[in-house]
Order: structure tokens, then sequence, then C-alpha cells
């Protein structure tokens, strides 16, 4: 498959194809599915990795540029003939003049999802409603069941592998500030749902591709997100009483993580004020501030570089807690 993104792979960049496979068959077309099912030794990305293969472009990625075009041409066999299959490389393939620099050994499952696919419909549907998917498929067929779903649907039976499927973590940053801003450029890039919650209405729209903005009362804006324990919150207008008022409400959440950007000198007494308001003093330590990792510089990207990393190791405890 010679792929029009194949010279310069930013299609490495995204991490959850899901948007892919629903662009592809939104627009009637096929696509190929392949999953790392199994590993050996080191590799790259861990079980359950996907990419999407749609004809011209690919989507994810699976090593450090080894394999993808080798992938790519099997997946231009099963567009063509609809039956999966299953690649093995490093240890143990018969694919000699391919090796992966780690040592390892990786197996990629491929198959063709078809536009009337159901299992895609059902995906979508958790997708949109931000709840947990378990995905099977063998190859010919595929289920989704989505976790607490009224109508249960049944496994495929003998499936050649299985996944989970979060909901899109998402980052809620109350502000308009540059830290902001950067913050929700950096999101968007990372694959998180980016959105700034603006306080007041803007003349222009906001010049960030990867991120939108929601203007009006940003605690209100904030509640009516309803946030879920797949959402971080970071209070960043440096404004007392919008920030507590953003930080009350987030507490009030299950979000994974609450931020206020701000000095350590500012922490003691926002912590009096939290508590003034009714806050216990074990809610309050869920409040996350100063925000990112310490000695990563102040400038606005330097912060939003902090933070960002911080949410993404507190993001890594969540999802080896529910592992």
């Amino acid at each position: 498959m010679d792929l029009e993104n194949g010279d310069w792979p930013i299609f490495g960049w995204t991490a959850d194809v899901r948007m892919a496979l629903f662009s592809c068959l939104d627009a009637g077309r096929s696509a190929v599915l392949g999953t790392i099912v199994a590993l050996e030794g080191g590799a790259p990305q861990p079980i359950g990795t996907q990419m999407i293969f749609d004809g011209t472009k690919a989507t994810g990625y699976f090593s450090g540029g080894c394999i993808e075009a080798d992938v790519g041409n099997h997946a231009q066999r099963v567009f063509a003939d609809g039956k999966p299959r299953k690649l093995i490389y490093g240890k143990g393939s018969p694919r000699i003049d391919l090796r992966l620099t780690c040592g390892g050994s990786l197996t990629i499952f491929l198959e063709r999802i078809d536009p009337s696919d159901d299992a895609v419909k059902l995906l979508l549907e958790g997708y949109e409603q931000r709840r947990v998917v378990r995905w099977s498929s063998n190859g010919f067929e595929r289920s989704a069941l989505i976790q607490g779903a009224r109508e249960k649907v049944e496994p495929i039976e003998g499936a050649s592998y299985s996944k989970i499927f979060l909901p899109r973590w998402r980052l809620a940053v109350a502000g308009d500030g540059p830290i902001a801003l950067a913050l929700i450029a950096l999101a968007g890039q990372c694959g998180l749902e980016a959105i700034l919650l603006r306080n007041s209405y803007a003349a222009s729209p906001m010049p960030i591709a990867e991120g939108r903005c929601i203007s009006g009362d940003a605690s209100a804006s904030l509640k009516e997100l309803v946030p879920d324990r797949w959402t971080a919150i970071i209070a960043a207008s440096h404004d007392d009483e919008q920030d507590d008022a953003v930080t009350r409400m987030a507490l009030a959440s299950n979000a994974f993580y609450v931020g206020v950007l701000g000095s350590s000198c500012r922490a003691t007494s926002r912590k009096q004020r939290l508590e003034a308001l009714g806050l216990s003093a074990d809610e309050c330590t869920r409040v996350v501030s100063p925000v990112g990792l310490s000695n990563c510089g102040r400038s606005a990207w330097e912060v939003a570089v902090s933070v960002i990393a911080q949410i993404l190791q507190v993001r890594s405890s969540v999802i080896a807690a529910i592992a």
C-alpha cells in the first residue's frame, strides 16, 4: 500500500484510532483495522494498540517504523479479499528481512470492517456517551458491549482478541490567559479532548484547532459537561473567586485530576477559603496546587508541558488501577 503520508509519518501521532475508523465508515468506505494481539520481549507499543488503513493513508503506529509499510501491504490484501490475517514480526517470524530493533516479537491481527458493521455502531454509541466498551472480534464478526447498557450483546465465540475501549480522556481548563491556551493546545496534541471554559465572550474564534471553547460562566459550563472519572480539570483564571468556584464544582465530581494554577504560597489561603465554604480537609487534599512538575520553566509552553506531563502520569495510575 502506497500511503500518501508515508514520507512524513505524522499518522503515528494518533494513539486512539476510533475517530479515523468512524470517519472512514461514515464516508461509506471500508477500513482495515490492525491490532497488536500478542507480544514477547520489549516493544514500543502495548497489546491492544491499533492502526487504521483506509486504502490511501494510515492512522496510528506499531513500531519505530520497522514494519508499518509491510503491514500496510498486507492490509491491501485484506481489503481485496476480506480475509483476516495474523502477522508475526521479530522472533519466530517468517519475515527474515524485517527485524524489530527491540529484539522482541509482536503479532498483529488485520481485519476488514465494512460501513454496515453493527459493532462499530455500538462502539460509536459508547464513544459519544463516554461509556466503557468491551470489543471482541474473530476477524469476520465483531461485538461491542457497552458497560451498563440495558441491552446486552453476546460476545463473539472464539474471538481472536478482546479489547477495552475507555472513554476519551479530556481536560477542561477555566481561564483565558496564555498558559490556559497553551494547555489546551498541548492537551489536544496529546490526544485529550481539550475544552477551554472562558467567562468572557471573544470577538473572534479560538485560534487553536486542537480544542474548543465554551463561553459564559465557567463553573456553570463545567457542571454542564458532567465531569467524570476520565476528566481532568484545571482552574487557571488567576481570579480567586472564579478559581474557587470552578474548584468546588470539580471536587463535587469524579474528575481524576483537579488542579489550580498558581504559586505554592497561595495554596494555603485557597485551602482555608475552600474549607470555609464547607469542603472537608480530605476533599481539599485532592487539589493539586501548584500544578505541574517542578523545575520545568515558567514560560506558557514550559508550564503547559509540565502540567500535561503530570496529568498523564496520574492518568497512568488510574489505568493501572482499572487493569
